[in-house]
């Protein structure tokens, strides 16, 4: 400490925030205000271990239930979304997800999750080609996060059309990366994604 006062904010035993020096009283307000846990954490937690331990059910209901108490919250409503999906609640997600789509188009992350929030709402290809089966299997695999299933069948749409629909399989594939943590399984993907684009 070399000057005071110097205000250090703790959060389960680790510093979260600090401050040195006199502020206003709105900006200490602000500064505790930030620090106070936001509507329905509890929910929002045991949601989160839900969604990474692939129990999307009960991570759906609780990130849902934690989303009323908080609407707007946008990490809480993307990760809201995603589990929605993956419970195969396609309808649901869409809702939650729809204010969120305007930042879609310069949030990676989100344009990857619109990709597959939108590819879970979609109906069966009228085409009955290769590519399309090809590509329906990929995205009815990224709305189940399975994740190897779902890369597997957006690289057969780039092996067999690159081009097809505006590049869906290699958008299809980047999608899957961005949300699967098996960085093993990213990084042979990877790899196969590109030797099939050069």
């Amino acid at each position: 400490v070399r000057s005071i006062p110097f205000v250090l904010a703790f959060r389960d035993g680790e510093p979260v925030d600090q401050f040195v020096g006199a502020l206003p009283l709105g900006q200490v307000e602000a500064f505790i205000e930030r620090l106070l846990p936001r509507p329905g954490a509890e929910s929002v937690a045991s949601g989160l271990r839900a969604l990474a331990d692939g129990r999307y059910e009960e991570a759906a209901d609780a990130l849902a239930q934690a989303l009323a108490l908080d609407p707007d919250n946008e990490e809480l409503r993307a990760d809201a979304s995603r589990a929605l999906v993956h419970a195969g609640r396609a309808d649901e997600a869409a809702a939650a997800f729809e204010p969120l789509r305007p930042k879609s188009t310069t949030d990676k992350r989100l344009g990857a999750l619109a990709l597959i929030v939108d590819g879970c709402a979609e109906a069966a290809p009228v085409d009955d080609t290769e590519v399309a089966r090809a590509a329906a299997a990929a995205r009815e695999a990224l709305c189940r996060a399975d994740w190897p299933q779902a890369m597997d069948a957006a690289l057969r749409v780039v092996q067999t059309d690159r081009a097809w629909h505006d590049e869906a399989g290699r958008r299809l594939m980047l999608a899957a990366f961005e949300f699967c943590d098996d960085k093993a399984l990213v990084s042979g993907f990877r790899r196969k994604l590109a030797a099939s684009l050069n």
